[in-house]
């Protein structure tokens, strides 16, 4: 038996299992569950226009709503995730987000859907900027690169949900009528409720998984620790807990954590001060750029993906005189001027189902080879890599 050791130290002791996988795969769900929520407008919008007549710039500002509230409120939760755990946070939001879709489904005009979509953006982003720091937090530095880019070969595979999804909702001709409401349910709405259900599933499976043990160090409950680094260990070897290695982790201080007592808006600052200061600056605009980069070519374009690609195949007589834009725009021309037969789009055409499947199994190769050479190039060079493919391709 060993006495006091390092966190890291006890982590090593509690190998890497059983567990370890199961929280890779959880983690890549709620990390699906972040783009089945945001992206799944993309299928939305174009199917509600009928029922909903949205304008082009409600169709924009709809488009954009989950991103809004994911940004106005990424900040708080990760702030919040430090100072009343990683755990409550992301239980509280992935509920709260399924809840918040559910009742969307019912929306009958652009204000009501408008609010619920930008709660649900808030919650999203609960889920989706803690997961990382809680599937970090059980993996020695030695597997954690291992366990995210597993747990973004997961995220890859998620991707490939939401065709099957749509393909399945849309494709069945059904609705009925909700008096109290006055609105006809169609697939559309079924479509949100089925998007968001990932995520209420992984909300449920926080009621059973641990807090994560680096957590409970930095605010000082030692002994819930070790008994969370028990159970993955007996989880792992098969081994009794009794007979785990470490009797007493060394404290972590965090200044952070212990500070929550304070009035929340200092607790904010004294956490987000460090990040301008001069030896981190640098590192902390080039995340930001980073991350918008990111976004913006991957999110931004796959909201219109579905659409513009279903206006290209349903108008087959353009196929050989006019550009994808062309196209696009008559057909945006048409929906907004009156013209119902162009508005109301049942389903998609059957190609569009499968471009999009074609798209997200692109995306699934990047994690599947970057798991194969992270751990001999290291983690800048992948970045890099992909950066210049962005910008090439």
């Amino acid at each position: 038996m060993e006495n006091a050791v390092d966190f890291e130290k006890a982590l090593e002791h509690a190998g890497f299992g059983k567990f370890n996988v199961f929280l890779i795969i959880f983690s890549g769900f709620v990390m699906t569950n972040a783009h089945l929520e945001t992206a799944s407008i993309g299928y939305i919008l174009p199917t509600s226009q009928c029922d909903m007549n949205w304008t082009i710039q409600e169709r924009g500002v709809l488009s954009a709503t989950g991103f809004l509230g994911m940004v106005i409120s990424s900040y708080f939760w990760g702030v919040l995730s430090d100072t009343t755990g990683r755990k409550r946070v992301m239980r509280i939001t992935l509920i709260f987000g399924f809840i918040f879709s559910v009742i969307s489904s019912f929306a009958t005009n652009f204000w009501m859907f408008f609010a619920l979509r930008l709660l649900n953006g808030v919650c999203i982003s609960g889920g989706g900027a803690t997961i990382f720091a809680y599937l970090g937090e059980f993996h020695t530095s030695k597997t954690r690169d291992r366990a995210i880019m597993g747990a973004s070969i997961v995220y890859g595979v998620g991707h490939i949900i939401m065709p099957f999804f749509a393909l399945a909702i849309f494709n069945w001709e059904w609705s009925f009528y909700i008096s109290g409401l006055n609105i006809v349910y169609k697939h559309w709405r079924l479509f949100i409720i089925v998007c968001t259900t990932p995520g209420f599933i992984c909300g449920l499976l926080l009621y059973i998984l641990p807090e994560s043990p680096k957590y409970l160090l930095s605010i000082g409950r030692d002994e819930e620790a070790l008994i969370v680094l028990r159970k993955i260990y007996h989880i792992n070897s098969g081994k009794p807990k009794e007979t785990f290695p470490v009797k007493q982790i060394l404290s972590i201080k965090d200044t952070g954590n212990k500070s929550k007592k304070e009035n929340y808006l200092k607790v904010m600052w004294n956490q987000t001060k460090p990040l301008f200061n001069r030896n981190y600056l640098r590192t902390t605009l080039l995340v930001c750029l980073m991350q918008f980069v990111v976004y913006a070519a991957g999110d931004g374009m796959y909201i219109w993906f579905p659409d513009i690609v279903n206006s290209v195949m349903e108008n087959n007589s353009y196929q050989n005189e006019s550009t994808i834009c062309h196209i696009y725009d008559t057909k945006l021309a048409n929906i907004f001027d009156g013209h119902s037969s162009d508005a109301c789009i049942g389903k998609f055409e059957m190609s569009t189902y499968q471009y999009s499947l074609i798209v997200e199994l692109i995306y699934l190769l990047g994690p599947v080879l970057y798991s194969f050479v992270i751990d001999r190039v290291g983690m800048i060079c992948i970045i890099c890599e992909y950066f210049l493919f962005y910008f090439f391709f």
